[in-house]
């Protein structure tokens, strides 16, 4: 942890920017609301009480009165802060904690609470440092063990948050929010059938979810979506009964015409307006597989099909066809490392053979199309999973170092390849499948499709089938040529963004993205909402390889004949390789196309 994050740095910066005054009033004019004999039953010991039971305003009052007649009270002084704290007096509270006297003097309960009040300032980093340090003095602090399980959850590290809910779970008074933790969990890793377990037990224990960070209801309708997921619609209409009692809740009445749907009953309210403005939101139902779809929507099914998108995943059998395979090569770095890739009874097996030692690797996935590239995912001899160092390449050399390793790697993981946690692993399947959790354990029907198929962008499809069949008025199925284009360049940009990061405008290396860049240039940002990533490029074919056919694009929008003014340099060709070059960033085997669309050279792109 670096000296100017430090729980002690923070608290000292907060010491410099503390307005004294605040200080004055808090200690003399806060304490008159209490009678002479409270006073007189020791102020701090009935302050520590009513704090314990909730009871904030007077453990404030009672805290301020003591220090009122002896200012040195340290115990005082933390019950103060401490109340101030918990009732969003932030400022207050930072200067309450800095009079305490810094880091040395504070206890786990004040990390927690000086930490999240820093995070509120946006300063997350120090706000983690201070937690930090409060798991140091108790390592099952069970509030803060709560942060990071929420930070575990914003940052999708799911197996971390799984495990700090575990240890939270030990902890008295937990269990509910312990379970409702897990079903997040469950929910990212689209697993409905867990999820609705786990929300099950959260009501077990808590009926009201006392302490959870949203309101009753939004539980009982994830619940609700969760056994819809799962094909269990008659339990998701019983928890959605008391939400459509007042007849106000527009989402829950979508979620009970949608239990209708699967239990044969069209309902009579469909629930349209909800879905009407939720165009992208996936529907609480089973998968189906996107063979399924071809009865229907045949030429949009083969056109999927034929396109790259269908086959960035393989595994088993499929793995079997790895191109150029088998291989002996030298390492492309170190001539004394070889690696060895071949077919064997137990599979297809990576060998490197380096400095006296062979670590080996039983190839379990293979990421990408083969387009550009085709990563390797196995388990070496110790069952850890490791992204095998070489990938393959369409440009030569055909084997050459999978982007992103070192050139050089640590002693520990050796040659064989980076050693990934279950996250980094779930990162991948998560842009390279249809359905990840269900690919990863190969269950379902979307376990079939060899790669991105229908229903990752149409969301799960067997509410559609069943709405079909029973002619409908409303289709079921999430649509993305009825959503806005702000919409549809986020749907995109789950799998062209990076994962859970920002992206650094002034990054050469952001032209990786064009999720994010596209909302950078002035096409987007002045099109009110026309352009999106539809615009150029048909969502169930490959990118289109003609520079003409994305000109034709660029002047169908700036054409001569429309008031807005054309480029002055080539009004009828040239925009590509102007506005939107090619580059490889650095980065072997890959170019990129700057979706900024704006005139290299300039500043800030014009």
């Amino acid at each position: 942890m670096s000296h100017r994050h430090s729980p002690r740095w923070a608290i000292g910066r907060w010491t410099r920017i503390a307005k004294r005054g605040l200080i004055v009033a808090i200690v003399v004019g806060a304490g008159l609301l209490l009678v002479g004999s409270v006073l007189r039953r020791r102020p701090v010991d009935e302050g520590r009480a009513a704090y314990e039971r909730g009871d904030l305003s007077t453990a404030f009052a009672l805290a301020s009165s003591r220090l009122k007649a002896a200012p040195g009270d340290r115990d005082a002084l933390r019950l103060l802060a401490r109340a101030a704290a918990r009732q969003g007096r932030d400022d207050t509270a930072r200067i309450l904690y800095t009079r305490l006297g810094g880091a040395s003097a504070m206890q786990a309960e004040d990390f927690f609470l000086f930490g999240r009040l820093i995070d509120r300032t946006g300063d997350h980093e120090t706000a983690r440092a201070c937690w930090v340090a409060g798991l140091r003095l108790d390592p099952k602090n069970a509030e803060i063990l709560n942060e990071f399980a929420r930070l575990y959850l914003q940052g999708a590290q799911l197996d971390l948050a799984e495990r700090t809910a575990k240890a939270l779970a030990k902890r008295p008074g937990w269990a509910a929010r312990t379970e409702v933790i897990l079903a997040q969990v469950a929910d990212q890793r689209d697993d409905p059938s867990a999820a609705a377990g786990h929300l099950e037990r959260a009501f077990d224990f808590d009926p009201h979810l006392a302490g959870s960070p949203e309101p009753l209801p939004y539980y009982q309708k994830r619940l609700a979506r969760a056994l819809l997921g799962a094909g269990r619609p008659a339990e998701a209409k019983r928890w959605l009964g008391p939400l459509i009692a007042s007849g106000k809740d527009a989402e829950a009445s979508w979620l009970v015409g949608r239990a209708g749907l699967q239990l044969g009953a069209l309902p009579e309210d469909w629930g349209k307006p909800y879905r009407a403005q939720h165009q992208l939101e996936p529907e609480p139902s089973p998968y189906v597989g996107s063979e399924r779809c071809e009865a229907c929507h045949h030429e949009q099914y083969e056109a999927e099909q034929s396109s790259l998108h269908s086959r960035t995943f393989r595994r088993g059998p499929a793995l079997e066809s790895l191109p150029q395979v088998p291989v002996v090569t030298a390492d492309p770095i170190d001539p004394n490392v070889e690696h060895t890739i071949e077919s064997t009874a137990l599979g297809v097996r990576c060998s490197t053979r380096e400095r006296g030692r062979t670590l080996r690797a039983i190839v379990d996935f293979a990421f990408g199309s083969g387009h550009r590239g085709l990563t390797l995912v196995g388990r070496d001899d110790d069952g850890r999973t490791r992204e095998l160092r070489l990938s393959h390449y369409a440009d030569g050399p055909a084997w050459d170092i999978t982007t992103g390793h070192a050139r050089t790697p640590p002693p520990s993981e050796g040659y064989l390849g980076r050693l990934l946690s279950s996250d980094d692993l779930a990162s991948c399947f998560a842009c390279h499948t249809t359905a990840p959790q269900l690919a990863r354990e190969a269950k379902g029907p979307t376990a079939s499709d060899r790669g991105i198929g229908c229903e990752r962008c149409h969301g799960p499809g067997s509410n559609h089938l069943l709405a079909v069949a029973a002619k409908a008025p409303d289709l079921a199925i999430a649509q993305p040529r009825a959503a806005s284009g702000a919409a549809v360049v986020a749907l995109c940009g789950q799998c062209h963004n990076p994962f859970h990061r920002e992206v650094n405008r002034n990054d050469p290396k952001a032209v990786r993205f064009p999720a994010t860049t596209l909302t950078w240039s002035r096409c987007y940002t002045e099109s009110a909402g026309n352009l999106d990533c539809r615009t150029c490029h048909d969502p169930h074919r490959d990118v289109a390889s003609s520079i003409k056919a994305y000109e034709a694009k660029c002047r169908a929008c700036h054409d001569q004949a429309r008031p807005r003014a054309v480029c002055p340099v080539n009004t009828r060709e040239g925009c590509i390789a102007c506005h939107m070059p090619k580059t490889t960033i650095g980065i072997p085997h890959s170019l990129f196309t700057d979706h900024h669309i704006r005139a290299h050279g300039r500043r800030n792109g014009g």
